[in-house]
């Protein structure tokens, strides 16, 4: 994502179907888009479930 034009980083549609991949695509998108509420509402689910993990895991190995 790092590598990609502006207008790529711009492209609401990408960047939407890039971070429910990866929330840290959010450091390489425009900052238009950092601040788009769907951007930061898919970020959220994103964090959210990578903590869910993590702690599950830790409650796992308990």
């Amino acid at each position: 994502m790092k590598i990609l034009s502006e207008k790529l980083k711009n492209d609401k549609e990408i960047v939407l179907e890039a971070l429910k991949q990866d929330s840290d695509i959010l450091f390489y998108v425009s900052e238009k888009l950092r601040n788009d509420r769907d951007v930061l509402e898919i970020v959220q689910q994103r964090v959210e479930n990578e903590q869910g993990q993590q702690y599950k895991k830790f409650i796992d190995n308990i």
